[in-house]
This record gives C-alpha cells, structure tokens and sequence, in this order.
C-alpha cells in the first residue's frame, strides 16, 4: 500500500512537514508495511515558504523587517539554490501571528514589512 500524506500546517502550532510526519506515524503504526511519503504543502499564506524551501532545497533567510503594525521583527525568507528565486510569504512580517500580542488595530495596519522582505531579496 503507498499512502501520501499532504497536509498544511496547524497555525501555532505544527508546521506541514511536522504535522505530515505525525501522521506517518500514525500511518506506519496501523499498517506496517505501507510505503509512506509525507509532502509537504501550504495554502499561499503562512508556512508556504517553509514548503517551497523544503521542495526545492532552498537556503532559508531571515532579514529585520516590521510587523503589521510596525514594530521591528525578524522575518524569514528563502532563496532558490541558483539565487534566481525567492520565496516571500506576507504573513512573515505582515501576518496576524506577528501582532496576536494585541487586540486587533486595523486601520492601523500596514503590510510595509513585507516590502522590507521583498527589498532584501532583490538584493
């Protein structure tokens, strides 16, 4: 039996490939023999670049930016193994993980960190 495990992650808690290797735990204890492959996948918003570095073999990178609500913060981000490529998430910098601390401001809210984060990756 071949089994694909494709989950996103647990926001605050699990990331893909740690949720999706919970559950190949799972898979493996109930049948054995199965040959289980666990990929990691991400809706577009926070953990999508965690999946994409892991896909391509990506060197993860981090650079101080601004959450949403312009407090300085560390942000990651990754760069393609030929350097071509980079892989920015707005929710690195300008999701609501970032500001959760606080109660909700949103006409206060700025997504400038992320072009903080894109700004270093053109660089």
């Amino acid at each position: 039996m071949r089994v694909v495990i494709a989950v996103d992650s647990f926001k605050g808690s699990l990331g893909s490939r740690e949720a999706g290797e919970a559950v190949a735990a799972g898979v493996r204890a109930a049948a054995p023999g199965a040959e289980v492959a666990v990929l990691p996948v991400a809706d577009g918003g926070e953990g999508t670049t965690a999946c994409l570095a892991d896909a391509w073999g990506a060197s993860p990178r981090e650079s101080v930016a601004t959450d949403a609500l312009g407090r300085p913060c560390r942000a990651g981000w990754a760069l393609s193994p030929d350097g071509s490529t980079a892989v920015v998430e707005l929710a690195a910098a300008s999701g609501l993980p970032g500001v959760a601390d606080v109660a909700p401001r949103p006409r206060e809210a700025t997504t400038l960190g992320t072009g903080v984060l894109l700004r270093a990756a053109l660089d």
